[in-house]
């Protein structure tokens, strides 16, 4: 690679923005240290020229008068911003403006060369950009993707990623009078303590408060990217990443008839680059809770902080391959099943599935492309009934990583886009791009037990 002259990047904080840019995004300044393909059409005026965003973040209505956007058309690369890019799939003309419909690309479909660097920037999570999810209904599957971890008490395969172990779709029976409440584990998250996601759930005869949380101590960030003829180098790391904190509390009604799997988005957390490529550290997280009660009118919670004390992130060459940076265990700080309370007729548990995702490169909430590192916890937790002499409590933890350095869209994002292109017979997209990793786990699942008191034949390393 040709050597470019790139000075360190700085990251912004919120009061360094303009209200648009906050919103937006900021535009791409001209520069010889970067260098654009033939596909791509900037759009002058950023952020300033934007004038809406649909609630599910996928069309963007911009100024037609704009210098630049007469030659939009569909297959270019439209940049007006470092959220609104991406290649046209779609586009309509109207009294409110342009409004185009966005798809996924890859930084090599953008950038014919570029190198930029930041050098270890302190981030202050408290002073962030903030973006709220797209406005997607909290997904669930009644009967569906349940967990059973009531026959063997074995929630080894419940802490796999990519999906949990399924029970047939039965009512629960009904349970013993009693009053039900929630509220004894999970608070509210304080943001500049680190990236967190709160669930909350009051439907279907269910009240459900979830939540997980990444700790950090005087984080840093650190990153290199270096794209020349189509080859791609880089590092994306976050680093002292200190704790993880967990909690649930749950609560079913006589209204309560089938055990449900939720899903919801939390918020983007953007941290824009003061640079000539409008890059930002967008930290997305989703979260995941399938409910196992097996009787009405219970209610079941916990909590718990484990010590990670790890950085967090992904370095890539194409000769040398991935190299992940994630915890290689987990150290008790408060035990999760020693805070477990519930009254239940029979047995009942839950399995969450936390997923972070860092990336530094374009996009937000609708897609992002660049390198990314994602971390995925997963808490699969079970208490026997609790009218029994002996009470059977047991959990596990697992946590996982993946990298890419391409594209990737929210599952809920790509079903939509593609519903939209399926209206025009056109070819549908993928959910990811360019190089990956499958989900590797950063150490063995540990499986929790209190004060040795368990009702399995076999367990692994208590925490």
């Amino acid at each position: 690679m040709p050597p470019i002259t790139a000075a360190p990047v700085r990251l912004l904080r919120r009061d360094q923005l303009t209200p648009a840019e906050i919103k937006y995004g900021r535009a791409p300044r001209p520069d010889p240290s970067v260098v654009y393909t033939a596909d791509v059409v900037i759009v002058e005026g950023g952020p300033d020229a934007i004038r809406g965003l649909s609630p599910d973040h996928l069309l963007w209505t911009i100024d037609p008068d704009a210098p630049g956007a007469s030659r939009l058309k569909v297959g270019a690369i439209a940049f007006v911003t470092g959220r609104c890019v991406g290649r046209v799939l779609g586009m309509t003309r109207s009294a409110a403006g342009l409004t185009l419909l966005l798809g996924p690309v890859e930084l090599t479909d953008i950038y014919e060369r570029l190198e930029m660097r930041v050098d270890h920037q302190p981030i202050d999570f408290g002073a962030l950009i903030e973006q709220p999810p797209p406005e997607r209904p909290i997904w669930s599957e009644p009967g569906e993707r349940q967990v059973d971890p009531f026959s063997d008490w074995n929630l080894d395969r419940a802490v796999q990623p990519g999906g949990v172990r399924p029970i047939s779709d039965q009512v629960v029976s009904p349970g013993i009078p009693q009053g039900v409440a929630v509220g004894t584990h999970t608070g509210p998250i304080v943001p500049k303590d680190g990236p967190g996601v709160t669930m909350k759930v009051d439907k279907h005869g269910a009240r459900l408060a979830a939540q997980m949380q990444f700790r950090l101590e005087s984080p840093t960030f650190e990153f290199s990217l270096k794209i020349w003829k189509k080859e791609v180098h880089v590092i994306a790391i976050l680093h002292n990443a200190a704790a993880l904190r967990m909690a649930f509390d749950a609560a079913v009604s006589d209204q309560f008839q089938h055990n449900y799997h939720w899903r919801a988005e939390g918020p983007s957390l953007v941290i824009p680059f003061d640079s000539p490529a409008p890059f930002s550290v967008v930290v997305r997280q989703h979260f995941e809770v399938t409910t196992a009660f097996s009787s009405r009118t219970s209610s079941f919670g916990a909590g718990g902080t484990y010590e990670l004390n790890a950085d967090l992130g992904v370095s890539y060459d194409p000769t040398g391959g991935w190299k992940v940076h994630g915890p290689k265990g987990l150290v008790v700080v408060e035990p999760l099943l020693a805070n477990m309370t519930g009254v239940s007729f029979g047995p009942s548990g839950m399995v969450l599935r936390h997923e972070l995702m860092i990336s530094a490169g374009l996009g937000a909430a609708g897609f992002t492309v660049g390198p990314q590192f994602y971390i995925q916890t997963a808490l699969g937790v079970a208490q026997g009934s609790t009218i029994g002499i002996v009470q059977c409590r047991e959990g596990a933890i697992g946590m996982y990583a993946r990298a890419t350095v391409g594209y990737t869209i929210p599952r809920l994002v790509e079903e939509l886009v593609n519903f939209f292109l399926s209206l025009f017979n056109a070819t549908p997209i993928k959910g990811y791009g360019s190089v990956k990793t499958p989900w590797r786990a950063l150490f063995a699942p540990i499986r929790v037990t209190p004060g040795g008191q368990t009702c399995v034949k076999e367990t692994g390393p208590a925490a």
